[in-house]
């Protein structure tokens, strides 16, 4: 028998939860605990500890709680419409589609990996993703899915630049000119800087609206060179290979 004196403080503890996470209602009667759950979740799954205490001592038991899915849970076929990896350019606008055919007012979302955040200016509408312009930061996994995670999908998507060098490789004889053009295709204003990658530009170099020109070329001229495109939005590089020919190695150009 339980006196007044040595009446023990019953309470429970969860070993998963963390301690900000508030308990089902714990009932508590005649030295008795219960522990109540309202409508089971997934997330109250985990061991809880029912601790009593009192000055004599403390004493404690601990069960597990396993929640397992309904059966039946209806199967929805959510899907990618076109293709799972896309390809666009730096700056372009781009829609990704995902709908459910069996639950067409389906709430659906779209996320990245690891909590990653989607492009500025992003929206999802009924099932749409769009991005207003896309840069190579935001490259990688998209995760369509329902609104309780019942099902995901996932598209890959690949950022690449229309930056066009010309020519990306050539011949040129020592004394002749060389001229190198780098282009961006792109709708946004851009700046070009020329480097070469295996030494310093010729002091012959000029730059000029992404042109290289270099008058009478040596043998010091010939390597690789490096062109980089840079918008507010991002950068691109391509590159060409140049060699010099002497006058009489005896090889054509």
């Amino acid at each position: 028998m339980v006196t007044a004196r040595y009446a023990p403080d019953v309470f429970w503890r969860s070993e998963t939860r963390r301690r900000s996470d508030v308990l089902p209602d714990d009932v508590t009667e005649n030295g008795r605990s219960r522990l109540a759950f309202d409508s089971v979740q997934k997330s109250d799954a985990g061991r809880y500890t029912c601790v009593a205490r009192n000055e004599l001592g403390e004493t404690k038991e601990t069960v597990e709680v396993i929640v397992n899915e309904a059966s039946g849970s209806p199967e929805t076929d959510l899907t990618i419409v076109g293709p799972s990896r896309l390809t666009y350019t730096i700056g372009q606008s781009i829609e990704l589609t995902c709908l459910s055919k069996d639950l067409p007012n389906a709430q659906i979302t779209w996320r990245r990996p690891n909590r990653q955040p989607l492009p500025p200016g992003s929206r999802v509408s009924n099932g749409v993703l769009y991005i207003p312009r896309i840069t190579p930061e935001y490259a990688g996994e998209y995760i369509c899915s329902l609104a309780n995670d019942f099902q995901t999908v996932f598209i890959t998507v690949t950022v690449t630049s229309n930056l066009v060098i010309s020519p990306s490789s050539t011949r040129v004889r020592a004394g002749a000119s060389l001229r190198l053009s780098c282009q961006l295709g792109s709708s946004y204003p851009y700046t070009v800087e020329w480097s070469k990658e295996d030494g310093v530009l010729s002091p012959q170099a000029r730059e000029s609206n992404g042109v290289l020109d270099i008058r009478q070329v040596t043998s010091a001229d010939a390597g690789r060179y490096k062109c980089v495109a840079t918008t507010d939005i991002g950068s691109s590089e391509a590159y060409a290979d140049v060699i010099v020919v002497g006058e009489n190695d005896g090889r054509c150009l």
